[in-house]
């Protein structure tokens, strides 16, 4: 990178400094297809590597998603399907994150290429503003769009992740991802990331057609 940009990330690594831990209200736009789909989550984050997204529902948390060190679960409430995925085999196979898809709010820059980060100038002074290309995530799977680059809104004053804007190749902006009402001082508890396979749900390994969706989508790149 340049010197701006490399000092923009440096103070924003010091401003993160030891927050280890925090929880959020996420909000993800897909514009696919003339349509725009909205979804909100409830996100918790623990570094490093533990990621919980879900809603609440009488009193329990229903999981969309969850990843620990060894294992990213999803789960479709709808259609009773939980699919695991084994995180340490896909990133030997590919040298890439499987839940990557999901931004990190402790780790802003995950699922970029590291050296395509560029600091971007802006008129608000409370964030940077990041540009930078988007690594291959499963995201690819699901859109009939592929996306190639990415905007990332980080704060001046925490260091932490507020918005990820993923692009075409064309530069229509595709998903959006906004965090709101960040609780970095949230204690989470381990038990968080223990996803328990729902009654009655259908468990699909998802390892394999991991592995082959990102090798394929590395050789097209």
């Amino acid at each position: 990178g340049d010197a701006k940009t490399d000092a923009a990330i440096v103070d924003v690594q010091s401003k993160r400094g030891g927050t280890s831990q925090c929880q959020a209200r996420l909000l993800t736009v897909y514009k696919v297809m003339d349509q725009e789909i909205e979804e909100v989550s409830d996100a918790f984050f623990k570094g490093p590597g533990f990621i919980f997204l879900g809603v609440p529902n009488a009193g329990k948390w229903v999981p969309s998603m969850v990843s620990d060190a060894g294992i990213l679960w999803t789960y479709d409430a709808e259609e009773k399907i939980v699919t695991k995925f084994n995180r340490g085999r896909i990133y030997r196979e590919t040298e890439l994150e499987v839940d990557a898809y999901v931004p990190d709010l402790l780790r802003p820059f995950r699922g970029v290429v590291w050296e395509s980060i560029r600091l971007k100038s802006t008129s608000d002074k409370d964030i940077y503003l990041f540009e930078a290309q988007l690594k291959p995530n499963l995201l690819n799977a699901q859109l009939p769009v592929a996306l190639v680059n990415a905007q990332v809104v980080v704060s001046k004053k925490d260091g932490l992740l507020r918005t990820v804007t993923a692009f075409d190749a064309e530069g229509n902006d595709v998903v959006t991802r906004r965090f709101e009402n960040i609780e970095p001082a949230a204690k989470i508890p381990n038990k968080m990331f223990e996803f328990v396979i729902p009654a009655g749900a259908h468990i699909i390994d998802g390892t394999e057609d991991a592995v082959q969706l990102l090798k394929s989508l590395l050789t097209t790149e």
